[in-house]
């Protein structure tokens, strides 16, 4: 869990304990190995945010084979300054109140060329960026990410990433 139970019984939805989900997967064409995480973090507050990207991270770190690199996707639900709030810059290696993240990590969106939300870059709510996919910055290259253009089967667009193991011939990759 990224944060303890409340205090009283069946709390409304968004302040409900969030949870981290992993898997370690083997790429069978090469054997290589890697991690995906998954989150759906709360609609609250920065600071709250920061805690759960802070725990996250710490989770990210204590994985069984931390020579192998790792994907972290979620709905971080972090509305105010999408890619530039503490979250994000703390899960992509900048300093934030002090704090350093054990596991820096790519924003693969921004790696492929994307424009900052900031700065006129897509919304994946709106026109906020909140659904990000996170990467290790070694062990494989970003080819390509996207957020789509429309919301298929949920109320935000959906987000997209190629990543291809260094060394790996490749294919063009297929537009969103």
């Amino acid at each position: 869990p990224l944060s303890p139970p409340p205090p009283y019984p069946c709390p409304p939805l968004h302040m409900r304990q969030r949870f981290v989900m992993w898997a370690r997967f083997t790429h069978r064409s090469t054997g290589r190995g890697f991690y995906v995480f998954n989150t759906h973090w709360c609609v609250c507050g920065e600071g709250a945010l920061f805690g759960s990207a802070q725990t996250s991270a710490a989770h990210i770190a204590a994985r069984g084979m931390p020579e192998l690199p790792v994907i972290f996707t979620g709905d971080f639900n972090v509305f105010a300054n999408t890619d530039r709030s503490q979250a994000i810059r703390y899960l992509t290696g900048e300093e934030v109140a002090g704090k350093t993240t054990p596991h820096p990590l790519l924003d693969t969106f921004l790696a492929a060329g994307g424009t900052p939300n900031g700065q006129g870059g897509p919304g994946s709510f709106g026109g906020a960026r909140i659904d990000f996919v996170l990467a290790s910055p070694e062990g494989w290259h970003v080819q390509s990410a996207a957020v789509l253009p429309q919301e298929i089967g949920s109320d935000h667009k959906g987000v997209t990433a190629r990543l291809v193991f260094d060394g790996v011939a490749t294919s063009p990759s297929p537009s969103p």
